[in-house]
């Protein structure tokens, strides 16, 4: 069985020091944990447009990634499919896959969301807070 670590580089988001200023027009697209829907597995359209923060390129989003979310009770996945200048903003995790012709990024983005999936996603998470059993089926 091979690991998630040897078919995927993984990052954070883009890591805002301040809270994006957000623009009507131009700047880039920034996704964040509301536009992933993890029912489908696919980020939504019509994303809010930002400053351009600086050396965003190394963080510009590509057609095939997989966005999964760091925080919360959830930690729904999707894949990312626009074409624009987007970056995702520092509480979601991008899932590049190194070869696409092994795992493709629907697949990843609907096994993630699986409920055993979501399940030992929640039983690796790290920190203080124990979420209720109840609060997460």
């Amino acid at each position: 069985m091979k690991l998630l670590k040897d078919l995927a580089d993984m990052r954070t988001g883009y890591p805002f020091r301040e809270r994006p200023e957000r623009v009507a027009t131009g700047g880039v697209q920034m996704v964040q944990m509301r536009d992933i829907d993890g029912a489908t597995g696919w980020v939504r359209e019509n994303l809010e447009h930002v400053e351009i923060p600086p050396n965003w390129e190394a963080h510009r989003l590509h057609v095939s990634d997989v966005l999964l979310a760091a925080r919360g009770e959830r930690n729904h996945a999707a894949q990312f499919v626009g074409d624009h200048d987007t970056v995702a903003a520092s509480h979601l995790t991008v899932v590049r896959l190194k070869a696409t012709e092994v795992v493709i990024p629907p697949y990843l983005a609907w096994y993630l969301n699986l409920p055993q999936s979501q399940e030992r996603l929640r039983a690796l998470r790290a920190g203080s807070n124990i979420p209720d059993r109840k609060s997460v089926v």
